[in-house]
């Protein structure tokens, strides 16, 4: 499936965050166009994705996403879901990296993506880059 990014940019402060900006029905991160779609054509395409997962998978009791900072991005995602007239796929659990990170290493100054990925793999990164420059491992 090819990567689609949702526009979720609403601001000027989540411009200033992710480098992000949306204009005409277009995603450009820092002056450079990328591909981008609605929030009811994104989540189709999820609910797409899911179905299309191995059926060993779908057996299982829950689906977890796992996410850091899950409780905001579960928000989004559910409340995207409700404004769009969509079914929230059913038994969905969130669970968050940050607290994972905490557990596993206490007393870190700062528990961003960014920090974490560096200072654990010491390779630059950048969490909010729309256009990935290959793997990040």
């Amino acid at each position: 499936m090819e990567t689609l990014y949702l526009n979720v940019v609403k601001d000027a402060a989540g411009t200033r965050l992710t480098g992000l900006e949306y204009h005409a029905g277009n995603m450009y991160h820092q002056c450079r166009e990328g591909p981008a779609q609605g929030a009811r054509e994104a989540l189709a395409s999820f609910n797409v994705w899911l179905l299309a997962l191995p059926r060993r998978l779908l057996a299982l009791p829950r689906r977890l996403f796992v996410a850091h900072n899950a409780p905001l991005d579960a928000r989004v995602l559910v409340c995207k879901y409700v404004e769009e007239q969509l079914l929230f796929p059913a038994n969905t659990a969130f669970a968050d990296s940050i607290r994972l990170f905490r557990h596993i290493y206490p007393g870190r100054k700062s528990y961003s993506l960014t920090s974490l990925f560096e200072d654990i793999e010491r390779k630059p990164f950048n969490a909010h880059v729309l256009f990935p420059q290959g793997p990040l491992c």
